[in-house]
C-alpha cells in the first residue's frame, strides 16, 4: 500500500476503524515526518557571527555606549543559552537591540525642548506668551513669571516612587534646570486647570500601548477637562500602536514623540530584518522563541510572551525596561534564569 493512497483515502475502506481514527490524527497535528516542518536553524556561517556579535557587545559595553550594562551581567545572560541553535537566537536579539544610555536619553530630552515642542507649537499654537528658547525661559533662577504652562509626569496615586516619569521629570530639573514649579504630576492637573493653567504637557520616556496613559487620564479625573485645555503628550520613544490608539480615544491631545517606533522594530513581524538570514524565516523563530520560553521557565500568558501587548520590542533605556520589550531580556520570577536587565 503506498502512502499517497492512504492519503487520498483510495484504501481508507481496508482499514479498520480504529487505525483510520489514529491517521487522522496524525495529519491534524502534523506529524507524520514527510510534512514540511518549519525549524529555526543556524546558518553556515552562524557560530561565527554569534562571536563577533558577542566581541561587538563588550566592545560597547568597554568604550561606554552601552553605559549601565557590565560584562559580567551579559555573559551571565548569555549563559542561559546552551544549544547552538538558542546562542544563535541569542545573538540575532543583542545584534537588533535599542539600548538609549543616560547620555543618549538626555540628548532625546534636549531634541524635546529644541526641536519636538518649538515644531508643535508652530504646528498646534499653546494659549501661552511666546517662547524662543524653551530651555533658558524655564530655567529655574531665571524664570520671572509664569508661563503658563505644566510638564506632567505620566504617574499616578499609589504609582511606587522612581516610574519612568518621574525619572523624565527629574532630569528636566537637574540636568536641564527647569523650575521645579513647572514640574507635576497627574495627581495636580484638575487642581492647576482650576488655578488658571490651560497648557499640560505630559511627558515620559516610553509610550507603548497607550494603556498606560488611558488609565492616568481615566483616573486622575482629566478626561473631562481635556476639551477645556491644550494637552500634550511628548513621550521620548512611542510604538505607532500606542500613538494610534491615544488618537481614537483622545482625538483632542497632540502627541509628538522624539523618537517613534512602527512595526520593523516588532522583531517577529514581517517587515523586521532581525531573523532574516537566508535560512529561516520570522514564523520559525517565533515558534522557536515560544518553545525556549518554557525551556526557560519565563512563565508568560498569552500575547505577553510577546512584551506587553504582543509588541515584540528589544528596545531598552538605562534607567527602565519598558514592559514592552521581551521577556527574554528581564525576567526575572526564575531563580535560575538570569536576565540581562533589570525591572
Amino acid at each position: 500500500m503506498k502512502i499517497q493512497d492512504v492519503l487520498t483515502g483510495k484504501c481508507l475502506q481496508a482499514i479498520s476503524i480504529k487505525i483510520k481514527t489514529k491517521l487522522v490524527r496524525l495529519l491534524q497535528f502534523k506529524y507524520l515526518p514527510w510534512r514540511n516542518k518549519v525549524t529555526f536553524k543556524v546558518p553556515a556561517d552562524g557560530l561565527t557571527y554569534i562571536s563577533k556579535i558577542q566581541e561587538r557587545c563588550d566592545d560597547l559595553i568597554s568604550y561606554g555606549v552601552w553605559e549601565g550594562i557590565t560584562s559580567i551581567k551579559l555573559y551571565k545572560w548569555l549563559a542561559n543559552f546552551e544549544t547552538d541553535e538558542e546562542k544563535y537566537f541569542a545573538a540575532c536579539l543583542l545584534d537588533f537591540l535599542i539600548y538609549r544610555s543616560e547620555s543618549q536619553t538626555l540628548a532625546m530630552i534636549e531634541q524635546l525642548f529644541t526641536r519636538v515642542i518649538p515644531d508643535l507649537n508652530v504646528k498646534s499654537p499653546m494659549p501661552i506668551p511666546p517662547i524662543d528658547d524653551w530651555i533658558s525661559h524655564l530655567n529655574r533662577a531665571t524664570l520671572a513669571t509664569d508661563p503658563g504652562v505644566r510638564f506632567v509626569a505620566v504617574v499616578q496615586h499609589g504609582d511606587h516612587p522612581g516610574k519612568s516619569g518621574d525619572i523624565i521629570a527629574r532630569d528636566f530639573k537637574r540636568k536641564f534646570s527647569i523650575n521645579q514649579l513647572l514640574l507635576i504630576d497627574a495627581t495636580q492637573v484638575v487642581e492647576c486647570h482650576r488655578n488658571g493653567i490651560n497648557c499640560f504637557i505630559f511627558i515620559d520616556d516610553f509610550l507603548g500601548t497607550g494603556n498606560q496613559f488611558k488609565e492616568v487620564i481615566i483616573r486622575e479625573k482629566i478626561e473631562p477637562i481635556l476639551p477645556l485645555i491644550y494637552a500634550a503628550y511628548t513621550p521620548l520613544t512611542a510604538h505607532e500602536t500606542g500613538i494610534q490608539a491615544i488618537e481614537r480615544d483622545f482625538p483632542s491631545v497632540h502627541i509628538s514623540p522624539v523618537e517613534t517606533l512602527t512595526a520593523t522594530y516588532s522583531v517577529f513581524n514581517d517587515t523586521c530584518h532581525c531573523f532574516i538570514d537566508g535560512e529561516n524565516t520570522v514564523e520559525a523563530a517565533k515558534e522557536f522563541y515560544l518553545a525556549l520560553l518554557q525551556r526557560k521557565g519565563i512563565n508568560q500568558k498569552g500575547a505577553n510572551r510577546l512584551g506587553y501587548g504582543g509588541l515584540e520590542l528589544a528596545y531598552v533605556f538605562n534607567h527602565a525596561v519598558p514592559d514592552n520589550c521581551l521577556p527574554l531580556f528581564w525576567w526575572y520570577a526564575n531563580t535560575d534564569f538570569s536576565p540581562l536587565f533589570d525591572r
